[in-house]
């Protein structure tokens, strides 16, 4: 995905005439590389590693690397990913990794390059640290069991309760780091509780009736008369837990402050062998102020750790603990185990004997843990929680830890720098794509920037230049950086057999120089190099400038040297949205602390993509994607173009493999099939009848046909939204015009409407003077009309789809010139100037525009009637009659018409809707001129009124009415009636079977919705026509009289204008029927029905437009208008065949 928006840019900007430096990268170094070879050679620590031979391993990391060389360049060729693959770079290159350490050296002489102890995700398994970037793709849900701990407040001190014994109340969801506790901290600001429990067992009756038993979750420990301290928000948790027994209560001692409670001592509950009060004086074991804590969670008290936690690290260097004390050092080692009394270092310290030696990554760890709380009576209550926990992303089952370890780091953290980086950001010359994402997702994680920690305890990688003077060595313990060869040349001492000018820069070379100390002269290798690697995310950083060799391949002397990306912003980055935290940002810190400037001008931040469900694709759930299988299928063209056109850039995409093909068969075999048609036309035509113009310049295309000069003001407008869209990196809406433009403006209409020029095949014997000039002339502009069409077509596809067009562009101007077939710059499309607007300006031309969108509605609906089977099977039509006028003021009196059906339009409209004649009716007088010709006044009974008026003599007054009218009745003719009759016969309604079986409920439910379905046939039920000899004269009796008299039998009855329903309905003579067109949806009325008998009698069409105002008609408001259209029969019997469009224009013929 990725890709195919970097070869777009690069192409787009290309064709736009800027210089695209097509340099292949390769990222070689890194975790994915390792673990490719630990797999082969069945390694899976660090040590395992060092104990097989860091160079042999380095070595094959390189092979596996170029392993993938092939396979690579054979994707990015077949995808059309157009770059330089002989010219790339690799970030093992050792031009690249002396430039890596120029930009060290450049940290190092700012101060920004230190050491400290960092906490890191680390992987005991593996003997791996992480980046919190790397962290982020590998959180799992899981469930943990965490607790609720007392922590016992020194009794030596004023607590405010008496001679109470007091708890400070933690909960932690890591229990493996109690024994490694320090510090706890509250926020000064919240306020806390001291509260009593009241009614539980006694202390040490719970010790009796608990000797023996082990903890169970989910129960409270709890002693009554105890003392517990916790964060007054949390109070309602507890005494939920509490109200399980009925006889306990929590009573409230006092309230406080979390700033009273600053400078408590409390006894650590897994203290180990130490006695806590011989360290309190040191600022251990003391309650302490930490921001990050609040009453959301927890109690409100939080259990510090220093070497477990980046925020517990960060509290005790502001307390400024003493880190040399045998209590702030580690105890669990570097193999995720507990320290052991006798096998650790003195420096260390070790847990309570049942702990020693467990893996704190263990289920059984935690459980081990809280069991020790529990023999302890510090165990207050365990609980099992589900929460999300960071494991190694390569190899999922590998639990992380946060643990503290001796770093390097770049001080991002610091506020000038942060500051530096939002203000780089935030500048005019950077934009980012969406826009949100400046200030919002990677706004908010600059103004969060942390401390980069750049060093990996690893040996693929490129080695960290850093060297110390060791005093164990003889040394005086300087720090020393490297930032060139030529800088290593002059502190060697001993080559050790290297060849320092061919010497490879990784460090299983690097470490076997010897060096000489610059600070204390020492030259007998006190120097060692830090046995560190650079984290890959800095590898990737220096891309810019360090795949030039910056600074060391440019000359100072040489201003007009092309530098490449190292002189400035980069113009345009394109990556997932998962960047933000990594490649993106990694150019912004090093941009920002090398250069002082922007990192890039434009960042494309893409969307994730996910299959047809939603999900991420992943090689373990198997819902990957094979590009190979598309390749070879639909072709890279349609990959690419479904891919770029499927949405916006940056918003999320599920990929459904039977789109592709869609994508193929409605945009590039569409392309294929006009491109054939256009080529087989033009190698018709005769080099004599073609002259001078078969070989027209693409400037002069064009011809003076209507539809010609649509095509190409359609044309226009599609270049203008294609550059509008491009800009804005819209390209998913570059995609949908290009495609609108095609099937709809270019197939659908140019080229339906215009085969009328080419209905007459090209013959041996014609000639010119046989052949009518005039036509061929048309046809002529036609096809270079065309041409000029799809040369700029296939100029706007170029970037999203490279193949096909290229093919087509080639075979296009070979037809224009055929002297430049071996000019690579004129054919190849990728070459070719990009359109601009302003070269297409000439030929916008809103009011052909406008005409042709008239003739298009007009085509519309006339082809709607054919559907609906008015005239089957498409049989011709003798006249059209198409109104196309405007209505004027009321104070003028008169209509004001403007020609937009022109006598060619007329003409393509009588061809397409296989009509003889077309009539423009140019007023409303006109028009309802012919439509009172078409209808009739129709006069029938009003059902509904009549039976509630006459109720049981509806029939006599309907026998009655028929019989003025001089029209044979038949109950039939009484649906209502009818109706009322329906399941009545014999007693067989639905409402007397098993009468005797239903309730009186039953039955007078089934009751009411039988009404309901009765009313709402009555509703549907069609009114009976009066047809009869009479029916005029009863119309004009009720229209001026305003009732009618009938008699049925010895009765009179009189009957009301009320009781009939007058509609225009259509003439004996014709059948008519109603559209109305509004925003291309059509509705059908049919007043009359037809008989497919009368095939053989010819039918007129009367199209109506109604324009809202005369300004509607030039501009782009039609689609706010209602249309009518009317088909009905003449009274003529002569047959009307099917029509052909002669060449000439002149006759018709069958």
């Amino acid at each position: 995905l990725a890709r195919s928006f970097k070869d777009l840019v690069c192409r787009w900007k290309t064709m736009e005439g800027f210089v695209v430096e097509r340099k292949a990268g390769w990222d070689c170094h890194g975790l994915p590389v390792e673990r490719e070879v630990e797999k082969m050679l069945g390694l899976h620590t660090l040590a395992e590693v060092e104990a097989f031979g860091a160079s042999k391993f380095n070595n094959l990391c390189e092979e596996s690397v170029w392993g993938f060389e092939g396979e690579w360049e054979k994707v990015t060729k077949r995808m059309g990913f157009w770059l330089d693959m002989k010219k790339r770079y690799a970030t093992l290159d050792q031009e690249y990794m002396e430039s890596e350490w120029w930009a060290l050296k450049q940290l190092w002489d700012k101060g920004l390059l230190k050491r400290g102890y960092k906490v890191l995700p680390y992987s005991p398994k593996t003997g791996c640290t992480y980046s919190n970037r790397d962290v982020s793709e590998g959180y799992r849900l899981v469930t943990d069991l965490t607790c609720y701990v007392r922590f016992p407040l020194s009794k030596n001190q004023d607590l405010g309760v008496g001679d109470k014994m007091a708890n400070m109340l933690v909960w932690t969801s890591t229990p493996w780091t109690l024994p490694g506790n320090v510090l706890l901290a509250v926020n000064k600001s919240l306020p806390y509780v001291f509260v009593m429990l009241v009614g539980l067992k006694t202390e040490e009756n719970e010790e009796e009736s608990s000797k023996t038993k082990e903890f169970q979750v989910d129960q409270e420990y709890s002693h009554s008369g105890e003392v517990l301290v916790l964060a007054k928000a949390r109070l309602g948790e507890l005494q939920y837990h509490l109200s399980h027994s009925p006889s306990c209560r929590v009573e409230i001692l006092k309230e406080v402050k979390g700033s009273d409670l600053l400078g408590f001592s409390y006894e650590p509950p897994l203290s180990g062998c130490y006695s806590p009060q011989s360290h309190q004086s040191n600022g251990l074991w003391k309650v302490v102020h930490g921001e990050f804590v609040n009453d959301s969670s927890g109690t409100g008290v939080v259990h510090v750790s220093p070497l477990y936690g980046e925020d517990d690290h960060k509290l005790c260097v502001q307390q400024e603990l003493d880190f040399t004390l045998p209590y702030c050092q580690h105890v669990v080692g570097l193999d995720g185990c507990y320290h052991v009394d006798g096998r650790s270092n003195d420096s260390h310290h070790t847990p309570p004997r049942p702990l020693q030696g467990l893996d704190v990554t263990s289920e059984q760890t935690q459980k081990a843990v809280l069991q020790v709380l529990y023999d302890k009576n510090l165990l207050y209550r365990a609980q099992a929680v589900s929460h999300d926990y960071p494991f190694c992303w390569r190899n999922k089952s590998h639990r992380l830890l946060y643990y503290a370890m001796d770093s390097w780091f770049v001080a991002m953290g610091t506020p000038t720098v942060r500051s530096r980086m939002l203000t780089l950001n935030a500048s005019q010359e950077v934009d980012f794509y969406p826009k949100s994402v400046k200030h919002g997702r990677f706004g908010s994680w600059l103004k969060e920037t942390k401390d980069w920690c750049l060093s990996r305890k690893r040996t693929w990688g490129c080695p960290l230049p850093v060297w110390e003077c060791i005093k164990e060595n003889g040394g005086c313990g300087e720090l020393h950086c490297v930032g060139s060869r030529d800088h290593l040349k002059s502190l060697l001492v001993n080559t050790n057999g290297i060849d320092l000018d061919t010497a490879d820069l990784h460090s299983t070379q690097v470490d076997a120089l010897v060096l000489r100390c610059v600070a204390c002269g020492n030259e007998k290798g006190s120097m060692c190099r830090e046995k560190y690697v650079l984290d890959c995310w800095f590898d990737s950083g220096c891309a810019p400038f360090a795949q030039w060799h910056y600074p060391f391949a440019f000359k100072k002397d040489s201003p007009l040297q092309y530098n490449g990306s190292a002189d400035g912003p980069v113009d345009f980055v394109a990556e997932g949205q998962d960047q933000c935290r990594g490649w993106f940002y990694s150019l912004l810190c090093l941009s920002t602390t090398l250069f002082d400037r922007p990192a890039y001008k434009k960042c494309l931040s893409l969307g994730l993509l996910l299959d047809k469900n939603g999900h991420k694709m992943s090689k373990s759930k198997g819902n990957g994607v094979d590009p190979w299988k598309h390749f070879n299928e639909e072709g890279s063209d349609a990959l690419r173009w479904y891919l770029v056109g499927m949405c916006a850039p940056w918003a999320d995409r599920r990929f459904d493999e039977t789109k592709v093909r869609t994508a193929n068969q409605k945009f590039f075999q569409m392309l294929h099939n006009v491109a054939k048609w256009w080529k087989t036309r033009w190698f018709e035509l005769k080099d004599h009848e073609l002259g001078d113009n078969k070989h027209r310049h693409l400037g002069e295309a064009g011809g003076a046909g209507l539809l010609d000069k649509w095509v190409l003001s359609r044309l226009a407008l599609l270049v203008k939204n294609c550059n509008s869209n491009f800009n804005s990196y819209n390209f998913h809406l570059a995609v949908s015009d290009l495609e609108d433009f095609l099937n709809d403006d270019l197939s659908k209409t140019y080229l339906r409407l215009s085969r009328t020029h080419f209905q007459r095949k090209l013959g041996s014997n014609d000639s010119k003077e046989v052949v009518d000039l005039g036509l061929w002339a048309t046809r002529k502009s036609c096809l270079c009309t065309l041409r000029t069409v799809l040369l700029v077509l296939c100029r706007l596809v170029a970037p999203v789809a490279p193949f096909l067009v290229d093919r087509l562009h080639r075979c296009l101007l070979a037809t224009m010139d055929p002297e430049s077939a071996t000019d690579n710059h004129q054919l190849s499309v990728h070459l070719a100037p990009w359109p601009y607007f302003n070269e297409f300006e000439q030929f916008c031309n809103k009011k052909v525009e406008t005409q042709v969108r008239l003739l298009r509605h007009f085509m519309q609906s006339g082809n709607a009637m054919h559907e609906q089977g008015t005239r089957p099977g498409r049989l011709p039509l003798s006249r059209a009659y198409c109104a196309a006028y405007t209505q004027g003021s009321v104070g003028e009196g008169c209509d004001k018409f403007e020609t937009l059906l022109t006598e060619e339009l007329a003409n393509l409209l009588a061809f397409e809707l296989n009509v003889m004649e077309i009539v423009v009716l140019k007023s409303q007088q006109e028009f309802e001129s012919v439509l009172c010709t078409a209808q009739t006044s129709s006069l029938a009974p009003n059902m509904s009124r009549l039976q509630a008026r006459f109720k049981e003599n509806t029939n006599d007054v309907l026998q009655g009415l028929y019989k003025y009218m001089d029209q044979d009745y038949s109950p039939q003719d009484n649906p209502l009636g009818a109706l009322n009759q329906r399941g009545n016969a014999n007693g067989n309604s639905p409402l007397n079977e098993n009468k005797e079986k239903k309730s009186k409920n039953q039955l007078k439910r089934e009751k009411k919705e039988e009404a309901r379905r009765r009313k709402k046939e009555d509703k549907n039920v069609e009114l009976p026509m009066m047809t009869g000899s009479n029916a005029e004269e009863a119309l004009m009796t009720i229209e001026t009289k305003g009732s009618l008299q009938v008699q049925s039998g010895a009765a009179q009855y009189e009957l009301l204008a009320s009781d009939f329903v007058v509609s225009r309905v259509t003439s004996p003579n014709f059948m008519v029927s109603t559209h109305e067109f509004a925003g291309g949806s059509f509705t059908l009325d049919t007043g009359a029905s037809f008989n497919p008998s009368m095939r053989q009698d010819p039918l007129q069409v009367l199209v109506k437009v109604q324009s809202l105002s005369s300004a509607n008609m030039n501009g782009d408001c039609l689609s706010a208008q209602q249309w009518e259209v009317l088909l009905y029969k003449t009274q003529s019997n002569n047959p009307v065949p099917y029509l052909e469009q002669d060449p000439n224009n002149e006759s018709l013929e069958t």
